[in-house]
């Protein structure tokens, strides 16, 4: 017997298949790059002294970001994202949270 539809079930997993792959796209300009402008957002109390720990792992300071206890840096390393996280930061791409990404150094 054959049927035109697929069951509920099946018709269920390609809507959250469809789902988890727009919500990943739509995540991924946020990502941080490895080298490049960052915006450090603090997510834990106590997690906004990124000025104190930033520069320990290879970022320069730019300024204060445009969010509470934010901080724009300039990160030479790969290593800035994963001690952020340590740090209870969320490590976004600057030039999308509305921050400049020119390194005023290369001008």
């Amino acid at each position: 017997m054959m049927h035109d539809s697929p069951s509920p079930r099946y018709a269920m997993r390609g809507l959250l298949l469809q789902a988890a792959i727009l919500l990943c796209a739509g995540a991924l300009p946020f990502v941080p790059p490895a080298r490049g402008a960052m915006l450090l957002v603090p997510l834990l109390p106590g997690s906004g002294e990124a000025a104190a720990w930033a520069p320990q792992v290879g970022a320069r300071l730019v300024r204060p970001g445009p969010f509470p206890g934010s901080y724009l840096v300039w990160a030479d390393g790969p290593g800035l994202p994963n001690a952020a996280l340590a740090h209870g930061a969320l490590p976004l791409n600057a030039g999308l949270a509305g921050c400049s990404t020119t390194d005023k150094r290369s001008q």
